[in-house]
Order: structure tokens, then sequence, then C-alpha cells
């Protein structure tokens, strides 16, 4: 199998496993040092000797692993499941098995594989009776049939999990035991997104959903019409995970439905691409009765503003827009910054308008200063602070406020994403080289990048600049204070 060369590069450099399954005395599972038929071949497959006491502890203790986590899914299931790929525990990973049950294969793409995971003690897998995957793709599809028109989308499905068998299906009820990502491409024959049509539609579709107590992600991906070609190009969101370069794409419907302690509960979420507007419904889950009945509504928000403008010359050609109900609209400017000079072309070209000249000592400030006051930044190397370093990094850079020389400490200017921060650093900071794709590296030793992100409000108290939207265009302009 192409996967088997892999598989024992992690088990030789891997960390020690600790065991998951508990055998008790009796138990069908080989002896250690009595390696069965598959094991072997397992071995001798990743070219490692298929005699037990040739192997490293490691590897003994890895092989002898792969067999308990494989007998344990073929007595659960009564099924006999080939094995495919092995991952060892480590800090932040949990021990992994992937494989297949032999009745199904491998599937198109790998849409059969089965990943078992083992945690604390516990087992947990997503294998599923894709007899009942193939009886809630008959029903979907049926009810698709009904509201977007036969041979009018293309439907991608990936199980997720299920812990019901198909005898235990009655009267098309999944009783919550079935969960699946659908990715639906629509040719809805419209040149623009027509939200009111697809909303209705959605929410149409979630009854049926809920009706049948069918777990999961399901989304539209509206075009125009279809181009010409494979399927799998043409969605933002497929199992290929390419997108079609074309004007054909109009946009999302996306909704997460789920049977939770709070109870039948909806998440919604739309993206329209002229105008770059989206949905933002505000919460995350809703009681499905209130997206049902129609009372949860979403705003029309504008994901940007576009070319805005001072005294009727563009300053710069975009300003992201966060939205929430509490704060409502935050125009967040922002510039990343990838030398050790820091030095910010658009705010400088934006803030020159209004007098300030922007200054640098080279080392770890920079600031902008007009008749004698001043606001800026210290930039401060910190540990990298995250467990996830994939790139080993060994510092982060967080910016501090200063106005007037003064720091300005962070509990009254908080720098929290929600909590209307005026500045923010991003962690990309790295000690050592960062290299692009088959790119030379983007910085040097002791080089790093920040981001730079001012809301509205932060521009206004600090600066004294204003930035008057127009929602009818999703444009803006910008204005002294006072």
């Amino acid at each position: 199998m192409k996967w088997i060369s892999v598989i024992f590069a992690v088990m030789l450099t891997g960390l020690l496993l600790t065991g998951c399954v508990k055998f008790e005395s009796g138990s069908s599972q080989p002896e250690p040092e009595k390696l069965n038929d598959r094991q072997k071949q397992i071995l001798l497959a990743a070219d490692l000797p298929d005699d037990y006491d040739a192997l490293t502890p490691k590897q003994q203790n890895t092989i002898t692993r792969i067999e308990a986590l494989l007998s344990e899914m073929e007595k659960k299931y009564d099924e006999e499941f080939v094995y495919v790929k092995y991952i060892t525990p480590e800090l932040l990973q949990s021990e992994e098995l992937i494989c297949y049950a032999k009745s199904t294969g491998a599937g198109t793409d790998g849409k059969y594989l089965v990943t078992v995971k083992c945690k604390d003690g516990s087992i947990s897998d997503n294998y599923c009776d894709f007899s009942v995957v193939d009886l809630a793709n008959e029903i979907v599809c049926e009810e698709l049939d009904k509201l977007l028109g036969k041979g009018k989308y293309v439907n991608h499905t990936t199980p997720l999990a299920c812990n019901i068998k198909r005898s235990d299906v009655k009267e098309l009820d999944f009783q919550w035991g079935m969960g699946q990502q659908y990715v639906f491409l629509y040719e809805s024959g419209d040149e623009e997104y027509d939200f009111q049509r697809i909303d209705a539609i959605a929410r149409e579709y979630a009854q049926f959903i809920i009706d049948h107590r069918l777990s999961g992600t399901h989304r539209f991906e509206i075009y125009s019409h279809f181009p010409e070609g494979d399927p799998s190009e043409w969605a933002y969101y497929t199992h290929n995970g390419h997108k079609y370069e074309g004007n054909f794409d109009l946009g999302y419907y996306a909704l997460h439905i789920n049977d939770s302690y709070k109870g039948i509960t909806v998440s919604p979420n739309a993206y329209l691409i002229n105008g770059l507007r989206r949905t933002d419904y505000g919460e995350d889950w809703y009681p499905a009765e209130d997206y049902l009945s129609g009372k949860v509504q979403p705003e029309i928000v504008p994901a940007s503003l576009t070319n805005i403008t001072y005294q009727g010359k563009k300053v710069f050609e975009r300003v992201h827009v966060d939205w929430d109900p509490v704060n409502g609209y935050q125009y967040v400017f922002q510039e990343k910054m990838g030398s050790w000079i820091p030095k910010f072309s658009k705010y400088e070209y934006m803030l020159v308008q209004f007098g300030w000249t922007h200054q640098t000592d080279y080392e770890d400030r920079f600031w902008w200063e007009r008749d004698g006051h001043t606001v800026g930044f210290r930039i401060e190397p910190i540990p990298y602070p995250y467990p996830n370093n994939t790139r080993n990094l060994e510092y982060s850079y967080e910016l501090h406020l200063e106005i007037d020389g003064e720091e300005v400490p962070d509990e009254v200017i908080p720098r929290k994403a929600n909590d209307m921060r005026y500045a923010y650093a991003c962690e990309y900071a790295p000690y050592y080289q960062v290299y692009t794709q088959n790119q030379e590296p983007v910085l040097k030793k002791d080089e790093y990048r920040i981001e730079l992100q001012l809301t509205d409000k932060a521009l206004e108290k600090l600066f004294g600049v204003r930035l008057i939207a127009d929602p009818a265009h999703w444009t803006g302009t910008l204005e002294p204070v006072g």
C-alpha cells in the first residue's frame, strides 16, 4: 500500500506507547513474541523483519498496538479490517489507527477509511454502516430533487459518524445517530445570489433534516450555471479542496444541525460573493424552532468596505468589517509588516493626509507625531506562547501602545479581537529563517513579521480620523474629528 512507507518512519521516531485497551487473560490477542500473519505482512511491507525479537522495543510495542486496535474493531463490528496507517500518541496527539473494512474497501479517494482513536483508556471510531449512509443519501437526494430540481445540483457527501444500524432506522428516523458532511453544488440559474429564495430553501431543507433526525453539516454552494468539466473542480468546498476560478460561483449557504443538551439547534451562515457581503446571525447556535419559524433573521453586512477616500482621493482599497449585535460595525484597518524596519505604508499614506509623520528608532519602536503629540508602539519579543508550533519558532512579538512616551496598560486598551482592540501584533515572529514553498527565505535571522490592526474607534481616539461608511455602496470616506 502507498501509505506503508510512511508508517514506520513515525513508529521509529515516536514516543513509547501506553496501552489504551485492556485485555484480560484468555483474550484472543496473540502473545507479543508470536506475531500473526497480518502483523508479519505489515512489517515486511515496511521493510522490517517479521521476527519479533529482531525489532526494537518501540517497534515491538507499535506492532502490538496495531494488532490490538484492529482486533478491537473486528470484535466490536464483527467485520474484518485492513490496516492502513498508525500514528503514535504524543503530547497533543492521541493514538490513532487508520483502517477500512474489508467488505467496503478503502473507497474512491479514501471515502471509506476509518479513524480509530484511543485516549485516556477509551476507544472511539467513525466507522459507518455504509448501508445507513446510502439510505441517508437516498432520502436527502429525493428531498433535494423537490427543493432544487432534479439534475440542478451535484451532491458531495462525506460520512462523519454512524452509531446506528440500518435495522434500527424505523420510519426513516435516524435518531441523531448518523452524521455526514454534505456539500451541494446548486445551479440556480440566477446571475446574482437570490438570498431570500436560498434562505427559504435552506429553512425547508433544515425542517426535513430535523424531521429525520440527521446530524451533520450542510452547505449549498450557489452557481449561476455549471461550467464545463469535472464537478470536483467547481466548488469552493469539496473533497479535493479546489475552487473553480471563474464568475459562476455566487456564494454559499451553510447549516450545522445538532441535537445537544440544549436541544435541537441550528447554526446558519451565508456568504454572498457579489458585493463582498455576508449574513451574520450574531450567535453560533439557535433553537431549531426559532430558526424554522423565521424568528431568527440575518443581518446583511459588508465583509469589507472598498475605495476608501479622503477629499475625493482614494487613500486605500479595502477595510475589513467586523459586526456583532452588541457593538455593531467595527472597521478594522490592518496591515502586515515583514521586515525589522517597522514601517506601515497604508497607515503612513493615510495619516499623512491629516498632518501625522511616521518615525522609528530602527530598533524596537515606531510612532506617529503631530504638533508635539506622539502615538506609537513598542515591540517586545516574548517566548513563543502557543503549543502548536509547527515551524519551530522561538519568539513571538507583542505591540505595546505608547501615547506621548507613556505606555498605556493593557487593561485600559485591551488587544483581544472581541474587546474593541486598539492594536494587535501577529505571532509569526521567527528566530530562525522562515521558508515559503520552493522559495528563498521570507525573513532573515532576527527579522519578524507583525500585524497592526486598528478599529474605527481606535483610529478616531488615537489619531482624530473618522471613517464615514456608505452602506448603500459599501464604500467609505475619511474626515478629521471635530
